[in-house]
């Protein structure tokens, strides 16, 4: 026998090991639900991003045009309303879209999992959905940087380099 059948038993094994997935604890280990749990993981991981998104999208619009304290901003336009409450390090918005026939509300939680409706029922829509129709709605004002006037060589300016110049050389 080889030294590598020595040190383990089953030197070419043909299982694989599993990833364990970090939400559930559960390891993937049959073909049905490994891929269920990957799908559910990769379905979780975006949806996570897609609210990351939409939170740093409504920070920016609540910096350009929120009212109120640090702790409690809000933006009210004729057609939305944004809110975002800060309370015991979690970051709660709210936004309320009256621009369609029924009006809309919807919250989350910065880092949470999903979008809930602001009435007591939990239902589910996608986070990009809601900062599509948040950059409708509420869009970002954009800030007009006046182009640097170039500095052009006039006598008077030239006069004062050359005094300036000779000055120092003096001193």
């Amino acid at each position: 026998m080889s030294e590598l059948q020595l040190d383990d038993p089953d030197p070419l094994s043909r299982t694989r090991d599993y990833y364990e997935n970090y939400e559930t604890g559960l390891t993937y280990d049959g073909y049905e639900l490994s891929g269920d749990l990957l799908r559910q993981e990769i379905e979780s991981r975006d949806e996570r991003e897609a609210i990351c998104s939409l939170s740093n999208y409504a920070a920016l619009v609540l910096e350009q045009r929120g009212e109120g304290e640090p702790t409690r901003r809000k933006v009210i336009t004729e057609q939305a309303e944004l809110i975002r409450i800060i309370h015991n390090g979690g970051w709660i918005y709210t936004f309320k879209d009256n621009a369609g026939d029924v009006p809309r509300c919807r919250s989350w939680i910065l880092g949470g999992e999903g979008i809930s409706w602001c009435d007591n029922e939990w239902r589910y829509e996608e986070a990009s959905s809601v900062q599509a129709r948040m950059e409708v709605l509420m869009p970002l004002q954009t800030i007009e940087v006046p182009e640097p006037r170039r500095l052009s060589a006039t006598p008077a300016r030239i006069k004062r380099a050359l005094a300036a110049s000779i000055l120092r050389e003096r001193s």
